[in-house]
């Protein structure tokens, strides 16, 4: 954005922001907080509609059959001990 005085991008969760990336010119730390906190307070909307969807989309955990592969692996183990 060539007119904006602060190019600003925040990351973190429900609680606490984790990280900021910023390009200022000159602003005060009054203004670059409130941008921080504007941008938290706004992620939240995300978050929420992020965990609404998971909870909307869950499924329940189903037991997936593992093979058994011993006859394999003694047939194998056998050749290779006869070479």
């Amino acid at each position: 954005m060539p007119n904006s005085d602060l190019e600003l991008v925040v990351a973190g969760t429900a609680d606490a922001v984790l990280m900021v990336e910023s390009e200022a010119k000159e602003l005060s730390e009054e203004t670059m907080l409130g941008a921080v906190m504007f941008g938290h307070r706004e992620m939240q909307k995300v978050i929420d509609a992020i965990i609404r969807l998971a909870e909307k989309a869950a499924k329940d955990p189903r037991d997936i059959p593992t093979a058994s592969y011993e006859d394999e692996a003694a047939a194998v183990s056998g050749r290779a001990q006869k070479i």
